[in-house]
């Protein structure tokens, strides 16, 4: 029985190397072809080879591994692809999908294939034990089969709780992994998740030569709501203007709170004009609503420093400074206002 088709993922049956011996699900329209006796890391982007190497050695190593991500090469698509992986029996079979659900969903569908296998196989060796009796065969014959039946069903128990214990330790570390590049308050990427994925995209963009502008932005007097209203509105406040801005953005975009009430927003494949366009949506998606809070309705604006990436920024820092230095512009300017570097506004 194959997977849901609605998982979006793929999940190869491969040998002790990596080598794909067989796709048991794919839901990517990858032709069989491109994959069958290719290594695992073959299709990984070059710039996460050592990653998909050392996914390999840890899965040889500890029977299975959870969310691993890396950018793979799939179907002639670059995605960043979540990989997972089980050892069975003396062959590896490694997962990838576009989300954690999905990569979990692949895995318990193929732990139930398994196990059905398995189930396969004790009835098999049950059959063999009832037709040695029939047949009247030594009883030596019959002990050996009862004795191979037997430990195959410990074997399938064994493997069950293994796995089962693997995979709550592996969830437990996928979820200390998450948090540990989560804004408790807001939900969104915290410093350090927002530059870990924005260092892959400004790679990216000066590989490939793509156009990468960062918006940042600050709320216009947000110490005046603290102390006015207290440091509970003003947290319903920031968590509020997250979900209403995130909201307005696209999936491939970044989002993350820099600290305090400064949030940082990555547009990749965007042109400068877009980006504008983007960032006065945003304006305009927090000075049209008031934020509603325990305090009652606050009227809120804010004010946003815009900066693409060219040759002279090297870095995510580089970009993100030169972007803080236009939001300076903005409130010098008077606030609830969008400037980008080189405005003369």
């Amino acid at each position: 029985m194959k997977p849901d088709a609605s998982t979006f993922g793929v999940a190869w049956l491969c040998d002790q190397t990596g080598l794909v011996l067989k796709v048991l699900h794919n839901e990517l329209g990858l032709a069989e072809a491109d994959v069958l006796g290719r290594a695992f890391p073959q299709l990984v982007h070059l710039s996460g080879l050592q990653k998909a190497l050392s996914f390999l050695v840890e899965l040889r190593a500890r029977g299975s591994l959870f969310d691993w991500e890396m950018d793979m090469q799939l179907g002639g698509r670059m995605l960043l692809i979540h990989c997972a992986g089980v050892v069975l029996d003396d062959k590896l079979l490694i997962m990838a999908a576009r989300t954690h659900k999905d990569v979990h969903h692949l895995f318990d569908e193929m732990m139930r294939i398994n196990n059905e296998q398995s189930k396969r196989l004790r009835e098999i060796t049950k059959e063999r034990v009832e037709q040695a009796r029939e047949r009247g065969q030594p009883e030596n014959d019959i002990r050996h089969y009862d004795e191979l039946m037997r430990l195959n069903n410990d074997l399938v128990t064994l493997q069950r709780e293994l796995t089962r214990k693997n995979m709550e330790l592996e969830k437990l570390y996928a979820e200390v992994q998450r948090l540990s590049v989560m804004d408790s308050l807001t939900g969104l990427y915290n410093r350090r998740g927002f530059f870990e994925l924005s260092h892959r995209e400004v790679d990216r963009a000066k590989r490939f030569g793509g156009s990468l502008p960062v918006i940042m932005l600050d709320i216009d007097h947000f110490k005046d709501i603290n102390d006015t209203h207290g440091h509970e509105a003003g947290d319903q406040v920031l968590e509020k203007l997250a979900g209403r801005l995130s909201g307005q953005l696209r999936k491939v975009d970044i989002m993350g709170r820099y600290g305090g009430d400064e949030f940082l927003i990555l547009l990749p494949e965007t042109n400068a004009a877009s980006a504008r366009n983007v960032a006065e949506r945003l304006r305009h998606s927090i000075v049209n609503e008031p934020m509603e809070t325990s305090q009652g309705p606050l009227n809120v604006t804010i004010s946003v420093g815009l900066a693409a990436l060219h040759e002279s920024t090297m870095t995510v820092e580089q970009l993100v400074k030169r972007a803080d230095q236009a939001l300076y512009k903005a409130k010098e300017s008077g606030r609830d206002r969008i400037y980008m570097e080189d405005d003369s506004r």
